[in-house]
């Protein structure tokens, strides 16, 4: 057999190992692609379990006003409501990357 053959018999190997691996990779991207779109689907579902027709915006002076008749602050019921959010956002988002870890690991 000519070396023209061995080389190209060898070019052949070569990139079907490449192939090989760049299916693999893609299949890696296409997993990682659908757990962030599990992962932000249940972020935008958490969100939309508050609807405007169920939960009108609230008249904030009179909230206001009556938060600081009864000790309380509308800006301490604001952080904690976006304190809360925000947590459950990241355990989302952190549960997100701990199942990615967990498959990078195995």
């Amino acid at each position: 057999m000519s070396n023209d053959i061995k080389y190209f018999i060898e070019d052949l190997r070569i990139a079907r190992e490449k192939n090989k691996q760049q299916a693999k990779t893609i299949k890696a991207l296409r997993e990682d692609g659908e757990m962030l779109e599990d992962a932000l689907r249940e972020i935008k579902n958490w969100g939309d379990a508050y609807p405007l027709q169920c939960f009108p915006e609230p008249d904030m002076k009179k909230a206001h006003t009556l938060l600081i008749s009864g000790g309380l602050t509308l800006d301490a019921v604001s952080a904690s409501v976006i304190r809360h959010t925000i947590k459950r956002v990241v355990e989302i988002a952190t549960e997100a990357l701990i199942k990615k870890l967990d498959e990078v690991k195995k």
